[in-house]
């Protein structure tokens, strides 16, 4: 688990959890991915890589090497060249299950490869994300600066186990909170369900007198979505119902303590 703290000083601004690519499948959705990025640098949206861009077949492995789209050296350079322009967007990159194949194979660990190629943080498993977004003019003297306003936190992990309904996979990113409390947003990928529900927390909160109050937080349990689609893919093989590809983009408001997850 890592902290990692990202500031933002605009009125709002957008977090894009990118994961299950699955880089390689001839069922992932290329030019569906591309399009959030070109969105991402649009919008100067942040972005969290949430483990499974390379699909990360190995020999003797579970999935069959046969009939992939590119192989895994090709998948390399693919990504390298689509995610350098977003590079300075890119806030975190943690591992799935689909790169741990190639750690328990070979000691080579593709996400942490990429993120050195890149220049970005890597979290490893996990990741806590502290946002300050938005901003207040302050005085220190004679002097006027700029200070962060509102901060969220976002804790962000692959998740494992499996669940053949809506409400079994997002019942894995619930499962989130025994290991963090207190985030905004809980995010898991893995499933390859596109979703944000809101949930309320009751938590204490204390002003600056020390004054306590009992209050009603929005957490929101998200799952990150996929870029596979559902025809020919092993969803369709094992009879599981097909779900829509994309991911989620969460809003967070830099004016008062607002999060917002949307398609």
């Amino acid at each position: 688990m890592r902290l990692i703290e990202v500031s933002d000083k605009r009125n709002s601004c957008y977090v894009l959890p990118l994961g299950d690519l699955h880089l390689g499948s001839p069922q992932t959705d290329l030019t569906k991915f591309e399009g959030y990025l070109q969105w991402a640098r649009k919008e100067k949206a942040h972005i969290i890589c949430m483990g499974d861009l390379y699909d990360t077949v190995v020999i003797g492995g579970v999935s069959s090497p046969f009939g992939a789209s590119m192989t895994l050296r090709d998948a390399k350079h693919y990504l390298k060249d689509r995610l350098r322009p977003v590079k300075d967007l890119i806030d975190a990159m943690i591992i799935g299950n689909h790169e741990m194949r190639l750690v328990r194979f070979a000691d080579c660990d593709l996400i942490e490869d990429l993120c050195d190629d890149l220049g970005v943080p890597y979290a490893g498993f996990s990741a806590v994300m502290r946002y300050r977004v938005g901003h207040n003019q302050r005085r220190k003297g004679e002097e006027t600066y700029d200070s962060t306003r509102i901060n969220y936190t976002l804790y962000c992990h692959h998740t494992t186990g499996g669940g053949a309904t809506p409400g079994g996979k997002l019942n894995r990113v619930a499962k989130l909170s025994e290991i963090f409390e207190g985030a905004d947003a809980l995010i898991g990928a893995h499933n390859h369900m596109e979703s944000g529900t809101p949930i309320d927390r009751y938590r204490l909160h204390t002003d600056s007198s020390g004054q306590a109050r009992v209050k009603a937080d929005k957490v929101f349990l998200v799952d990150s979505g996929s870029f596979l689609s559902w025809d020919g893919s092993y969803a369709e093989e094992k009879a599981l119902p097909p779900t829509h590809m994309g991911c989620p983009r969460i809003r967070l408001d830099g004016v008062r303590k607002d999060i917002h997850v949307s398609e």
